[in-house]
Order: C-alpha cells, then sequence, then structure tokens
C-alpha cells in the first residue's frame, strides 16, 4: 500500500561552503556600518563607536569610527544606537523549499546545518553559492541512516548492515555533502561501519546516539556531534527527569571534544502541540510566515503530535524540557561546544527563523549568560562548520556575515528579534523586503491549497495550469508533497496521488515526484508504471542510489 506518511521528513541537505574574505587584498570597500556598537564574539566584550568595512563577502576594516576613513561612494548604514553581532547560525533544521530562505534570511540566519538531505537541497544550496537565490549559507548532512527507512521518503536510506552502512557513506561522500547523520538504534557493527567509512571518505559524522551504542560508543568514535540534548533524555537518562549520572556523562562528553546541539524548544512545541487547548499554538504570530500546507499541520486534524497516545501527557514534556535545560547547562559549564538549533522545518509549533531565538531564550533560561548563549549561535557554530577560526565573529578577515540590530542582546536576549538589517555575504537585506517575497510565495499558494481540501481536484489543477499558462509561479513543489502527505494522513490516498501528479507537471526539472510515482506504482503492483517513473528519475539523477536500487541495479 502506498504509504506518504513520512514524506513530512523530504527535507534537508545543506553544503559546508568555506567563507572567502578580503582581508589582506587591495579590494575597495563596498559597504560601510558607521558608529556602532559592535560584539566581536571573538572573545567576550563590547566595542562603542566602531565602523565596520566590508569588501566583496569579507570584513576588511574594524575600528573606531574616528580613525576609520568611509571612501566616498561607498554605500553608509548609520550604526548609531545600535548594535552589530556577527550573523545567526542555526545548527539543525529542515529545509523546507526555496521560500525558507529568505525567512531565515528576515530572523538574522546567515548560515545554517540541514540535517536531512537530497538533492532538492544540494540545489538550493548551489543556487545561493552561485547568487540566483539569496539565502543563509547551508551546510547539510546526506539521507539520514536509518533501520527502517520509509522507502517513499528520498531522505533517508536504511543501514541494516555494515555493507549498507559503508555504502550509504559512500554515497553521501560522492554526492558532496558535509555530514552523515544517524538517526535511530543502528546495530553496533553498522554504526562501526559507517564511522569507519566516514573517516576513510573525510566526511564528518552527526546524528543520534544508537541505543546499543550508547553515549560511551558515540563519545569513543569521535562523532562529531549530537544532534539533540534530548539524546541525553532520551538514551542516558531513560526518559525520566533525575540527575543520577549527570556528572559522568557531562564530563566523559566534555573530555570528548564532541559537540551537542541544542534543540530545546521541540519539546515546548510539542507540549503546545498536545495541550487540551491548542489555540495558544495557534495563534503564535509567527505562525502566518509559513506557507498555508505548513499552517494545516499545526492543526488537530493534521498535528503528528496530537495523538490520542499523547493527550494528557503536556505536563510530561514540559517538565522532560526543565530536565533538558538543566543538563545544557551542565554541558555548557563543562566546556561542551554547545550549538543552537531549532529542528524547525515542517514540525508543528516552529518556524525557521523564528524558532532559533526562541532557542537563546531557552538556553539564558537555563542559565546561560547571554553572551554565552549568543556563542552557541555565533562562533560555536562557526568554528565547527568551517575551518576559518575567524567565522561566527565581527573581526578583519571574517566572512560578512552580520546582523544589525535595535538593541543590545547582551542586556536581554530576546533584542536578537529586533533585526534592522541582515548582511549575507557582504549583501544587506531588509526584513520586510525579504517578508514580502515570504508572504508573496504564500498567496500563490493558497488558492491550490484551498481547493484541494475543499476535495476540488480538479479545480485545483485547473487552476494550477492556468497559472502555469500564464506565466506565474506554480506553487512550489515541497508544500504540494507535504499537502499529499496530509492528505494521507486523513485516509484520502487518492486524492494524495493526484496531488503528486500535479507536482509532477508543475515541476517537471524535479525527479522528487517521479521517484514518489515510482515507488507508489511499484508499491500497488503496477510494475510497467513503477519503472518508468524511476527511469525518468535517473534520466535527472543518474546516480540515484533509491532508484538504482528499485530497479534492481547495483549503486556505483
Amino acid at each position: 500500500m502506498f504509504d506518504l506518511r513520512r514524506v513530512s521528513r523530504v527535507l534537508g541537505p545543506l553544503l559546508l561552503i568555506p567563507a572567502s574574505t578580503a582581508c589582506g587584498q587591495d579590494i575597495s570597500p563596498t559597504l560601510a556600518i558607521t558608529d556602532v556598537t559592535v560584539i566581536p564574539m571573538a572573545e567576550p566584550g563590547v566595542l562603542r563607536d566602531q565602523t565596520v568595512l566590508i569588501a566583496g563577502d569579507g570584513i576588511v576594516r574594524l575600528g573606531p569610527a574616528a580613525e576609520v576613513s568611509v571612501p566616498d561612494g561607498v554605500r553608509r548604514i548609520d550604526g548609531t544606537g545600535r548594535t552589530l553581532i556577527p550573523g545567526l547560525v542555526d545548527a539543525h533544521v529542515h529545509l523546507f523549499d526555496a521560500n525558507d530562505l529568505p525567512l531565515l534570511l528576515a530572523h538574522g540566519v546567515t548560515t545554517v546545518l540541514n540535517m536531512s538531505g537530497s538533492d532538492l537541497q544540494l540545489q538550493l544550496r548551489d543556487a545561493v553559492d552561485s547568487g540566483a537565490l539569496a539565502g543563509p549559507r547551508i551546510h547539510t548532512t546526506g539521507p539520514q541512516l536509518k533501520v527502517e527507512a520509509n522507502p517513499i521518503v528520498d531522505f533517508e536510506r536504511p543501514a541494516t548492515s555494515p555493507e549498507e552502512a559503508r555504502r550509504r557513506v559512500a554515497y553521501a561522500a560522492e554526492r558532496g555533502y558535509d555530514f552523515v547523520k544517524i538517526w535511530g538504534p543502528l546495530a553496533p557493527d553498522v554504526y562501526a561501519a559507517a564511522i569507519t567509512a566516514a573517516a576513510d571518505r573525510g566526511i564528518r559524522v552527526t546524528g543520534h546516539i544508537p541505543r546499543d551504542v550508547g553515549l560511551e560508543g558515540v563519545l569513543e568514535s569521535r562523532q562529531s556531534s549530537i544532534a539533540h540534548v534530548e539524546e541525553y533524555y532520551n538514551k542516558v537518562f531513560g526518559r525520566r527527569t533525575h540527575d543520577s549520572g549527570l556528572p559522568e556523562a557531562v564530563a566523559a562528553t566534555a573530555e570528548s571534544g564532541v559537540a551537542v546541539i541544542t534543540t530545546l524548544g521541540t519539546y515546548d512545541a510539542i507540549a503546545a502541540s498536545i495541550a487540551d487547548d491548542i489555540g495558544p499554538l495557534l495563534d503564535r504570530p509567527d505562525r502566518r510566515l509559513l506557507d498555508p500546507v505548513r499552517q494545516l499541520l499545526w492543526e488537530p486534524g493534521f498535528n503528528r503530535y496530537r495523538t490520542p497516545g499523547r493527550r494528557g501527557e503536556e505536563q510530561e514534556y514540559l517538565d522532560a524540557l526543565a530536565f533538558q535545560m538543566v543538563i545544557a547547562a551542565h554541558l555548557h559549564e563543562a566546556g561542551v561546544p554547545l550549538l543552537a538549533g531549532s529542528d524547525a522545518g515542517e514540525l508543528p509549533g516552529l518556524v525557521p527563523g523564528s524558532a532559533l531565538h526562541a532557542e537563546l531564550g531557552f538556553l539564558v533560561a537555563a542559565g546561560l549568560p547571554e553572551w554565552d548563549a549568543l556563542a552557541t549561535a555565533t562562533v560555536n557554530p562557526g568554528r565547527y562548520l568551517t575551518e576559518n577560526p575567524l567565522t561566527g565573529t565581527v573581526t578583519e578577515g571574517a566572512p560578512a556575515d552580520l546582523v544589525l540590530l535595535e538593541a543590545d542582546p547582551l542586556e536581554a536576549i530576546g533584542a536578537t528579534r529586533r533585526i534592522i538589517v541582515t548582511i549575507a555575504r557582504g549583501v544587506p537585506h531588509e526584513p520586510a523586503d525579504l517578508l514580502a517575497r515570504v508572504e508573496a510565495a504564500n498567496d500563490a499558494t493558497r488558492p491550490f491549497v484551498g481547493r484541494v481540501l475543499a476535495g476540488q481536484l480538479d479545480a485545483a489543477h485547473e487552476h494550477l495550469r492556468a497559472r502555469i499558462a500564464a506565466g506565474d509561479r506554480p506553487p512550489a513543489e515541497t508544500p504540494m508533497l507535504f499537502l499529499a502527505f496530509a492528505l494521507a494522513e486523513g485516509g484520502d490516498m487518492a486524492a494524495a496521488l493526484r496531488v503528486i501528479e500535479m507536482a509532477a507537471e508543475a515541476h517537471p526539472d524535479s525527479y522528487l515526484p517521479d521517484y514518489m510515482l515510482g515507488l507508489a506504482a511499484l508499491g500497488t503492483g503496477e510494475a510497467e508504471a513503477g519503472r518508468a517513473a524511476l527511469e525518468r528519475v535517473l534520466e535527472r539523477v543518474p546516480d540515484h542510489d533509491g532508484a538504482l536500487e528499485w530497479l534492481g541495479r547495483t549503486p556505483q
């Protein structure tokens, strides 16, 4: 039977992009931020009345405003009474589609680590790299290594044997991903094979703590990071809120040098989703920034967390959040590199960009001083993701990824939300302009979604074809596929398949709808149609390992 139940993980990957700078080169400045307070983040402290000169995508001069002259003709941004910080990094996101890029920039996020990848995210990375799209620098894992991967979901791959693990790692390395991501209970020999293969291929490993491997095994393997503080709560403490063994677990982590990604806000989002009164979740003001499909996934009929088994467990999740905040504080105090990550993408309650600011609030509430909390979203992930020690700082030679704020976040961390301008690779972007693009894309999607949800599939198809014929941009591909997921969750498989077919028509250059259709056809016994669809996938992505395997060919 065709199962779209986990198509919601169809998002993900992004690539490590070394930051180039203009330091030491004779390049004329293109942008100046004058008379500004700077929080450099290279070390604790504040610099007042500074001028910052940017050339290309690098900071070439930082110094007292009285000593730094701005050449004629250079664009100026007045920083009087304002605070300049490094661009923010979200070290755990799931990119939805191109419309997430301006949404992230509008919230000051200039770099992301995508935690489940496919060619879709690689294409977004390349588009941002080339300047075709404005967006954050993209680093990404490949498809997640899982024991039970849904074959429909392109971002997941089963790894149930050492041989499969080695093949998955080789594929990720050859496709140009930055990381391999471990998800779920991989057997110890499979995990060890993935770690060894990754080391041989020069690709790092991040992800969960496989239960049978344990924290000790993960730390000994030098897995570069643990994807959630939640993993300690789940795997070390057995989902119990007690601190027995916490000092030992923290000390071992600190000694290993492994980084830990926070994602504290996920449990707040789950608690809000399963609360008796879901109104406060649905009324969150940032929800309106999402496309109509992801807004739909917050609602009771579609919210993945609002299941009978979880009802009445709101306090359990809030208690677990409080305990994870204690764990995070102890990890920080022990010197473990903490990386702020939101897990935003399609999970109800988490909006890309906005969720990172909430994450910083949780870290301050956990006891981290404001500077230390800000470091988890700037200098810490900058050093983790790149080889340039200046990444994530406001210093000469650092990348020109910056955020100009109305107020000082060292006085109140909520000031990180008060953004005047985001500078990404030396180019300034005003939040209002970025959000206008997001809202325009949402407006283009809303009529199509409304017709589908009303059961008017023929009318939705006509609307889609009319937009394409008029040269207007059709609804983005991934919202269409997530809409199919929502329909499948509601039991309307015929409508789900119809929407996937429409996505294939609207986005003929994409392989993903054909991949999903191919596996659906094979799953329902329509072998000829399934093979034809998978052949179309290989026309676009000749080395697509999933399509090759389903067609009975050995991936190279």
